[in-house]
């Protein structure tokens, strides 16, 4: 029987949903593709709101990022690759004109990179309907927006507002070094007129179709949602799987059937674990689609993924699943739960990376392999720790993508390091209250873009301040945190032993850590450490001497960079000399690995 408090839930979910769908602006957009010259020509519509006061109206140009050799974007991503050259990619886009209540203002329109402002002196803007004539020219060999043969990618392909702000004024991203897409949410109207040869695959299928010659126009409706991606292909075979009710749909071609299966299973399994963990999923489609071209790996796009060709990926390895599971994750953390993933791409890639990993254990066990081959094996947890070892940076994890000195170092602390804190602030709240975090956050923030300070205020408010200040030291905190136990020593004191051993934190981080002594007769003694001094003689007068001591004996702090050091033992044996083996060990099978999946 339903209790009322699980109705009242219900209830509450359904009205904030309804709120968000109705609380969405509409774009509506026409558009057609011209595959002689790569060019999409359309025009966008779109009504201001009636409040805050506008006295300007401006708008995101995302393909002029591929417009030279010297913009932010394109000069970092080629002078950091020794992949494409950045004079063969070439991309743009123009206003041909901008209405303002069907009249022509395009005086008025000033463009500066990316950054479109429309300001007319006196005027102010609210509640008129804009109009904006465009043609986008698609580069070759683009990350977002490209085509190669008769296959295109398109993303940020026609002009989107900026983010309004409650102030009247307009954010702009900076499209700069490892910058992402950012938009506001949206419904979205499409109609888009194709050549009938060409299948067009976007978030959900076309609701109409209409023949004109060779050409056919289709008409798609989708939202709320950030973006508007669409891959466009001659020859794309489709297979279709159920899950939860949601249809998810496969695109791909004859060789790649292959990774069908092991891909149907990761979408299978990271559907139900992230509607049991986080929230529903709230569109009807779930689409995944196979490319040759474009961006190596995988793209997250609203209810659609991109995946490289697994006949680029040894599919003798689980990798590719793990990719699969990772950019489905991010349906929750960039789609429907959004994030500025250039001021802050901790919030979703830190997150997707760290629910990859629970996933994988969850369904795979925690000893599942990432790489099992000719003996060699590694686990995601494995790559993840070594990485954090190897590291040389320990660099601040909350900051700006551009902010970064590389993509290693980008790669280091937001993959590596802010899957792990995910994992410590999981682990410090427990199973239960864990729970009840990742679901307050998603029926708080549905189809919004909350900021970091709004994702530590509700850890806060489920968990705590402690553990939010914990949290916001590990993100904001450079350094490398490492917990360790070191000289053991058991003195005969009369009748009982004096047990004595010093525990060490290195990190500003001032949480309470657990620790273990084990007795020479089997008994286990456990404790907190208030973690207050960095270091910390212990002693305790025992009735049997120390066997072994351990701090943090289950590993709840998972972002600790070293955990050979977090134990020792009284006497010597053959398990410290094992644990330094298996530690080489890991070390060569992480290298050998990484190198495979680069």
């Amino acid at each position: 029987m339903m209790s009322f408090k699980i109705i009242g839930l219900v209830l509450a979910a359904f009205l904030s949903l309804s709120e968000a769908v109705s609380a969405q602006d509409t774009l509506k957009i026409k558009a057609s593709l011209d595959t002689l010259k790569k060019e999409i020509t359309g025009r966008v519509l779109y009504q201001l709101p009636r409040y805050p006061n506008l006295i300007t109206f401006e708008f995101q140009l995302f393909p002029n990022v591929y417009s030279s050799p010297e913009t932010p974007y394109l000069k970092w991503h080629f002078s950091s690759s020794n992949s494409t050259p950045a004079n063969k990619v070439s991309g743009d886009m123009k206003i041909d004109s901008i209405l303002l209540d069907q009249k022509n203002v395009s005086e008025y329109l000033k463009i500066d990179y990316t950054k479109g402002v429309l300001l007319i002196p006196g005027m102010k803007l609210n509640g008129k309907t804009v109009t904006i004539y465009f043609t986008t020219k698609i580069p070759a060999l683009g990350d977002r927006l490209s085509y190669y043969n008769e296959d295109y990618l398109l993303d940020g392909w026609f002009p989107t507002p900026a983010i309004l702000k409650e102030d009247g004024t307009w954010y702009h991203p900076y499209y700069g070094p490892l910058s992402e897409l950012v938009g506001e949410y949206f419904q979205y109207d499409l109609s888009l007129t194709v050549p009938r040869s060409l299948m067009v695959i976007t978030a959900v299928p076309s609701d109409s179709s209409r023949h004109d010659g060779l050409l056919i126009c289709h008409h798609y409706s989708f939202g709320p949602a950030h973006d508007l991606a669409l891959i466009i292909s001659p020859d794309y075979l489709v297979d279709t799987l159920v899950v939860e009710s949601i249809i998810c749909r496969f695109f791909y071609h004859r060789y790649e059937q292959p990774a069908l299966k092991v891909t149907k299973d990761a979408v299978t399994k990271t559907l139900k674990y992230m509607m049991n963990k986080v929230g529903p999923f709230r569109y009807k489609y779930l689409n995944l689609a196979f490319v040759d071209f474009g961006h190596f790996g995988g793209l997250e796009f609203p209810a659609l993924v991109l995946l490289h060709s697994p006949r680029q990926n040894t599919m003798v390895s689980n990798l590719y699943p793990c990719l699969a599971i990772h950019e489905i994750v991010h349906q929750w953390f960039y789609g429907m739960i959004g994030s500025d993933q250039i001021e802050t791409p901790w919030m979703d890639e830190s997150t997707a990376d760290y629910f990859t990993e629970r996933i994988l254990q969850t369904y795979w066990g925690r000893d599942a392999n990432l790489y099992d081959f000719a003996g060699f094996e590694i686990t995601g947890n494995d790559i993840l720790r070594m990485s954090l070892k190897l590291s040389m940076t320990h660099s601040i994890i909350n900051k700006p993508a551009y902010a970064f000195a590389g993509s290693a170092d980008y790669w280091e602390a937001v993959y590596v390091r802010g899957a792990l804190v995910m994992a410590t602030l999981d682990n410090l709240m427990g199973d239960s209250l864990s729970g009840e975090f990742w679901r307050t956050y998603y029926n708080r923030f549905l189809f919004k873009c909350p900021s970091s300070d709004q994702f530590l205020r509700t850890v806060a408010n489920i968990a705590g301040q402690k553990i939010r200040n914990t949290l916001e030291n590990m993100l904001t905190g450079s350094g490398k945190i490492d917990y360790s136990v070191f000289d053991l020593t058991n003195r005969k004191a009369d009748s009982a032993f004096e047990v004595s051993f010093i525990l060490r934190r290195e990190g500003g981080l001032d949480f309470p850590v657990d620790y273990m002594i084990i007795l020479n007769n089997g008994k286990i003694l456990n404790y907190q450490w208030n973690g207050i001094y960095d270091v910390e003689r212990i002693t305790f007068r025992l009735s049997h001497p120390a066997a072994e001591v351990i701090i943090d004996p289950e590993q709840k702090y998972a972002i600790d960079v070293n955990f050979l050091n977090n134990s020792i033992m009284a006497t010597p044996d053959s398990r410290p000399i094992s644990r330094l083996s298996s530690g080489i060990m890991f070390l060569i099978e992480s290298l050998l690995s990484f190198a495979g999946g680069v």
